[in-house]
């Protein structure tokens, strides 16, 4: 009897798949509610408001602009997965791809700038970092799959196989009728995200391996394939995604090869723009340090004489 009661409550719940939308209904009225992201969200936050205030003896500091930054990613995150853009995502190519910039190029490096680990893990009860976080982090082997998963070139790789894979029209298509399938393909995404994001990023203690103008050149090359994908998709004269036909558009202004043009200019221009300002950002910061070691030096030199 429970677990029948149990299955009709989770598929009760809204889903990703276009199928499930009852798409008579106003476009602003499909909200979703995926307990896969919510959980997560709730248990996290929790951790993460209960670490910083118990943060009282801290060796560095956690300035108020990483905890908004926190709360911006992942509001970001939730509104691009159970907000009205993912039932427009199911019936507009180029909506998906602005979901899909929202996950991968806004939300998770928002998170990550607000620099989780410390607070998430202060948060935990103690019993359970003891016996189960701190030797699971410290085992020889966790730290190898660790140091693999997070180097650059595998994080580069990762991030663009992903992302072409994914965009491989009969696997794309069946991402709009398999709410399973859809949920696996962002929950890849976020993953390879933070690989890559992560490797720019600094989220304390945890530290990238590139010095900064490494990570520009990071930025610069892992962003290349994705660039070249969404150019064919803007000048190809071939409407490649077919799943969407099975759909009633939502924009009826917006024709399928107009559709897969925007969707190829999100992915190009729109990532192109995004990964700009992230190595203006980077430079910026290398410049400043190295503006800060000079000052430095140029001081003791001085004092030296």
């Amino acid at each position: 009897m429970i677990s029948v009661v149990a299955e009709r409550l989770v598929f009760s719940f809204p889903s990703h798949a276009g199928v499930s939308h009852d798409s008579a209904d106003p476009w602003f009225s499909h909200w979703n509610l995926d307990v896969e992201i919510l959980i997560p969200f709730t248990v996290l936050t929790f951790f993460y408001l209960r670490g910083l205030r118990g943060w009282t003896d801290r060796s560095r500091e956690h300035p108020i602009w990483k905890t908004i930054c926190y709360f911006g990613g992942w509001s970001v995150l939730l509104l691009a997965v159970e907000s009205p853009i993912d039932f427009l995502a199911e019936r507009h190519f180029f909506i998906h791809m602005i979901q899909h910039e929202l996950l991968i190029m806004v939300g998770m490096p928002l998170t990550l700038l607000g620099a989780p680990v410390t607070p998430v893990s202060r948060g935990l009860p103690g019993r359970m970092r003891k016996l189960l976080i701190s030797p699971v982090f410290r085992s020889k082997i966790f730290r190898t799959l660790r140091n693999i998963a997070l180097a650059p070139i595998v994080a580069g790789i990762a991030v663009n196989v992903v992302i072409i894979i994914w965009h491989v029209p009969d696997l794309y298509n069946q991402v709009l009728f398999n709410g399973f399938i859809h949920r696996f393909q962002h929950v890849s995404f976020l993953i390879v995200a933070w690989l890559f994001w992560w490797n720019i990023i600094d989220p304390k203690p945890l530290n990238s391996r590139m010095g900064m103008p490494l990570r520009a050149i990071f930025i610069f090359l892992t962003g290349m394939p994705k660039h070249v994908v969404g150019a064919f998709l803007v000048f190809s004269t071939t409407f490649f995604y077919t799943g969407y036909l099975e759909f009633q558009p939502v924009f009826s202004s917006v024709d399928r090869t107009t559709d897969q043009l925007l969707g190829g200019m999100i992915m190009w221009v729109g990532a192109l723009s995004i990964h700009l300002t992230a190595m203006g950002i980077v430079f910026f910061i290398w410049m400043q340090r190295q503006r800060k070691e000079q000052e430095v030096y140029l001081r003791e030199l001085r004092e030296s004489h």
